[in-house]
């Protein structure tokens, strides 16, 4: 996110897989997923799809991270990166670890699909219909261990 002199510019890179995801039922799906795409139209916001077939572009999964940066010309206040976590809040100020994530920003960024592919993607996957996007479950035994169909994790009943 970048603040410039009409307000904050914001930058998103979503994977392909969580427009797939099932939150909320497939009405609100639909809605969530179209009002991205409108917001994506607006001058200040950037939303770009890494799209499945794209792999892991830094070779290694990376988990949800936020850089702030700020506009140099208005502060003195350092570039920060708020990666996110389950068990608590980590900002990074050290301008190597913060040049870390820049470096794999723009990585996955070259891997993402553009603005308008993106945008044509999620109103694509919104508009497709909500049985086939429905998540099907397969039954799991009690007791017994078996991959998880979606995630590929086990799961135990």
């Amino acid at each position: 996110m970048r603040c410039a002199g009409f307000g904050a510019h914001l930058n998103v890179i979503l994977l392909e897989c969580v427009l797939h995801r099932m939150v909320g039922g497939p009405k609100t799906m639909t809605a969530q997923l179209r009002h991205l795409a409108d917001m994506s139209t607006l001058p200040n916001v950037t939303l770009r799809v890494l799209p499945l077939r794209a792999g892991i572009p830094l070779g290694d999964p990376l988990g949800q991270f936020i850089i702030l940066d700020f506009d140099p010309g208005a502060t003195v206040e350092p570039s920060v990166v708020y990666p996110q976590s389950f068990t608590g809040s980590l900002y990074l100020e050290d301008q190597n670890d913060v040049g870390h994530y820049h470096r794999a920003y723009q990585a996955i960024q070259r891997a993402s699909l553009d603005d308008i592919a993106s945008r044509n993607l999620i109103r694509r996957v919104a508009g497709s219909t909500p049985r086939d996007r429905q998540v099907r479950r397969r039954p799991i035994q009690c007791g017994v261990a078996q991959q998880h169909p979606q995630f590929g994790q086990p799961g135990v009943c």
